[in-house]
């Protein structure tokens, strides 16, 4: 039997700056999806965009691309959620489907993809093509409460460039820093996620500990006391083992 199965549906590159001063997330990048049935239409979720009114859009669209095709970039859907991509030729059953895409938006002031003072939440701000699981498509509009997400497991190789007195909590694991003037960019890798996420703040405190050969973190906005780190860590050791 082997250790480590092949889950792998999609693969997501992205490359994100946060802007601390205009409290605002750039994202650019690129998905590999593995087509599961032969369509000439594809649906797109940005959740970012669920708490739009009036059809005033908080994601501004650059461009979206598909195997080099611009495509039309407007959302819909209850929520205005949804980007709706159509083909002129079928993509057919397990064909691979390249998807660029470059777009902004501002944090919310509550949920999970907010600012709160100190710290930046970042969850559920990445597209992903919606799962099929009956026809017509399956959309799923954004759950303020509970889970959102519907989506197949990926690989990520993320980029996240913010102030250089940052520090970032995330998915995956960072493989390489590289700090330009007042700026850092750390690099990520998580193979076979959900979901990838992470927040960042300059007033984290972060405490480290290594147990069974892997380093955990953790980060907290307020100063831990001694048996405070303690009994997180023992908590996180108890959790792993059960």
């Amino acid at each position: 039997m082997k250790s480590n199965q092949l889950f792998t549906e999609n693969s997501y590159y992205l490359d994100l700056l946060l802007d601390d001063e205009e409290k605002s997330l750039s994202v650019v990048g690129a998905i590999i999806y593995i087509n599961d049935e032969s369509t000439n239409e594809l649906d797109l979720k940005i959740y970012p965009n669920a708490i739009t009114t009036n059809d005033n859009d908080i994601v501004d669209v650059n461009y979206i691309k598909v195997n080099g095709e611009v495509k039309s970039a407007s959302f819909s859907g209850d929520d205005r959620t949804t980007i709706h991509l159509e083909f002129d030729n079928e993509i057919q059953k397990n064909e691979e489907v390249f998807i660029e895409f470059s777009y902004s938006f501002d944090y919310w002031n509550d949920g999970r993809i907010a600012y709160y003072n100190d710290y930046y939440i970042t969850m559920f701000f990445y597209p992903f093509v919606a799962m099929r699981s009956d026809y017509p498509l399956e959309t799923y509009d954004y759950s303020f409460i509970g889970e959102s997400y519907y989506n197949e497991i990926g690989d990520y190789f993320v980029s996240i460039d913010v102030p250089i007195d940052f520090e970032i909590a995330s998915s995956g694991k960072e493989i390489e820093t590289i700090e330009e003037s007042n700026r850092v960019v750390k690099n990520y890798y998580l193979n076979n996620g959900s979901d990838f996420s992470l927040s960042a703040s300059n007033l984290y405190n972060v405490y480290e500990k290594e147990i069974d050969g892997i380093t955990h973190s953790i980060y907290s906005i307020e100063a831990l006391t001694d048996y405070e780190v303690q009994e997180n860590f023992n908590t996180l050791e108890n959790s792993f083992r059960i």
